[in-house]
């Protein structure tokens, strides 16, 4: 099962480029560890692949969702993009969006959201935020 979205460490190696520069990576398909039962509901995993304190102006992570795991509601100060890269969820603003593999949401800043795997099937998505 693939991982997407947001919190903590993944499995960094270091490899050798052009033979001087030494680069950190990291897998987004790691499951990575479990989530914060304060932020989701169900069984969560989150492998942080990008984070601001790194360096970088911008938090990319995989999160993966059980069925019928999800997000509290909650909000991003500088919003969030969600890339779905495997299984079917949804996505709540206003209505109930069902969401599936290849899809991408857009979701401005500080809007009020939650989003998660469908009863049936897990959900992973890749979270710019």
């Amino acid at each position: 099962m693939l991982l997407v979205a947001s919190l903590l460490l993944g499995v960094t190696s270091t490899k050798a480029q052009g033979g001087k520069n030494n680069i950190a990576m990291n897998s987004f398909i790691e499951k990575g560890t479990a989530a914060p039962s304060h932020n989701f509901t169900g069984a969560v995993w989150v492998n942080m692949n990008v984070k601001s304190e790194e360096g970088y102006n911008v938090n990319i992570g995989t999160v993966t969702f059980e069925p019928k795991a999800r997000t509290n509601w909650h909000t991003h100060k500088s919003g969030q993009i969600l890339f779905v890269i495997e299984g079917i969820g949804y996505y709540q603003e206003k209505p109930v969006q069902l969401i599936q593999k290849g899809d991408v949401v857009k979701i401005p800043k500080n809007v009020v959201h939650w989003h998660g795997a469908s009863h049936d099937a897990p959900y992973s998505s890749c979270s710019r935020f």
